[in-house]
Protein backbone atom coordinates (compact mmCIF):
# COMPACT_ATOMS: atom_id res chain seq x y z
CA UNK A 1 0.00 0.00 0.00
CA UNK A 2 1.34 3.40 -0.91
CA UNK A 3 1.88 5.74 1.57
CA UNK A 4 1.22 9.53 1.05
CA UNK A 5 4.05 10.68 2.99
CA UNK A 6 6.55 9.50 0.43
CA UNK A 7 4.41 11.16 -2.44
CA UNK A 8 5.16 14.59 0.01
CA UNK A 9 8.67 13.44 0.77
CA UNK A 10 9.29 13.00 -3.33
CA UNK A 11 7.63 16.50 -4.17
CA UNK A 12 9.84 18.18 -1.33
CA UNK A 13 12.53 16.75 -2.56
CA UNK A 14 12.34 18.28 -6.10
CA UNK A 15 11.65 21.45 -4.51
CA UNK A 16 14.78 21.46 -2.68
CA UNK A 17 16.63 19.92 -4.88
CA UNK A 18 18.55 17.64 -2.74
CA UNK A 19 18.25 15.00 0.08
CA UNK A 20 20.20 16.78 2.65
CA UNK A 21 17.54 20.04 1.91
CA UNK A 22 14.61 18.02 1.88
CA UNK A 23 15.40 15.72 5.02
CA UNK A 24 15.63 19.12 6.65
CA UNK A 25 12.46 20.04 5.16
CA UNK A 26 10.59 17.07 6.66
CA UNK A 27 12.49 16.55 9.49
CA UNK A 28 14.02 13.20 8.87
CA UNK A 29 17.39 12.42 8.18
CA UNK A 30 19.36 12.08 4.93
CA UNK A 31 19.05 8.37 5.21
CA UNK A 32 15.29 7.64 5.52
CA UNK A 33 14.34 10.31 3.04
CA UNK A 34 16.69 8.31 0.32
CA UNK A 35 14.88 4.91 1.69
CA UNK A 36 11.24 6.32 1.37
CA UNK A 37 12.43 7.23 -2.35
CA UNK A 38 13.42 4.23 -2.88
CA UNK A 39 10.70 2.57 -1.68
CA UNK A 40 8.45 5.15 -3.98
CA UNK A 41 9.89 4.06 -6.62
CA UNK A 42 9.85 0.05 -6.36
CA UNK A 43 6.10 0.50 -5.69
CA UNK A 44 5.85 2.71 -8.80
CA UNK A 45 8.18 -0.31 -10.19
CA UNK A 46 10.04 2.85 -12.29
CA UNK A 47 13.05 4.85 -11.59
CA UNK A 48 11.76 8.52 -10.64
CA UNK A 49 15.48 9.99 -10.43
CA UNK A 50 18.77 9.66 -11.30
CA UNK A 51 21.06 10.29 -8.71
CA UNK A 52 24.80 11.08 -8.38
CA UNK A 53 27.07 12.76 -5.67
CA UNK A 54 26.22 16.28 -6.83
CA UNK A 55 22.77 16.43 -8.86
CA UNK A 56 19.35 15.20 -8.89
CA UNK A 57 17.97 14.73 -11.74
CA UNK A 58 14.30 13.82 -13.42
CA UNK A 59 13.98 10.40 -15.27
CA UNK A 60 11.42 10.69 -17.69
CA UNK A 61 9.20 8.37 -15.49
CA UNK A 62 9.29 11.12 -12.48
CA UNK A 63 8.97 13.84 -14.76
CA UNK A 64 6.11 12.76 -15.71
CA UNK A 65 4.67 11.40 -11.85
CA UNK A 66 5.93 14.96 -10.85
CA UNK A 67 3.63 17.01 -13.53
CA UNK A 68 0.69 14.75 -12.66
CA UNK A 69 0.42 15.64 -8.94
CA UNK A 70 -3.41 15.89 -7.61
CA UNK A 71 -3.55 19.32 -7.37
CA UNK A 72 -3.82 19.84 -3.53
CA UNK A 73 -0.22 18.55 -3.05
CA UNK A 74 2.23 20.68 -2.88
CA UNK A 75 5.01 22.10 -5.41
CA UNK A 76 2.77 20.32 -8.49
CA UNK A 77 3.42 23.39 -10.79
CA UNK A 78 6.50 25.57 -9.68
CA UNK A 79 9.42 22.91 -10.63
CA UNK A 80 7.69 21.61 -13.22
CA UNK A 81 10.12 21.72 -16.33
CA UNK A 82 13.16 21.97 -14.38
CA UNK A 83 15.11 18.91 -15.13
CA UNK A 84 18.01 18.95 -13.13
CA UNK A 85 18.97 19.32 -9.75
CA UNK A 86 22.12 20.28 -7.64
CA UNK A 87 22.76 19.04 -4.06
Amino acid sequence: MRNTDDFLIFFHLIEQGSFSKAAEQVGLTKSVVSKRITRLEEELGVQLLYRTTRKLTLTEAGDVFFSHAPRGLPFGSKCRGRDERTG
